[in-house]
């Protein structure tokens, strides 16, 4: 993956962050659509939960492939999937430090 050092990248995040070719960031701060109903301009926040799981795993994946070992990932994400995220993270060899509830 070419040097993005300042610069704001966007895009799908699987996409490019499955470009990596190593792990690159200290810090992953992801805040996914909750799947909880909400109508955006041009998406509409309700998918089937298989598929809204399924792609979940997807995009952790990606970010835990562009994590370095030492790094920190962060998700925000609503009380309904909450769970499943954090079962999720465990399949994927994420290690639960704490939850930050507001």
């Amino acid at each position: 993956m070419q040097s993005y050092r300042n610069q704001i990248i966007t895009g799908d995040c699987i996409d490019l962050l499955n470009k990596a070719k190593e792990p690159f960031a200290d810090l992953v701060f992801a805040d996914p659509p909750f799947n909880i109903g909400f109508r955006y301009d041009k998406y509409h926040d309700k998918v089937e939960k298989n598929n809204y799981l399924a792609w979940t795993r997807d995009w952790m994946e990606a970010c835990i492939k562009a994590l370095q070992p030492h790094g920190s990932f962060y998700i925000a994400i609503g009380a309904e999937y909450a769970a499943h995220v954090r079962i999720i993270g465990e399949e994927l060899g994420l290690t639960l430090r704490n939850w930050i509830i507001w």
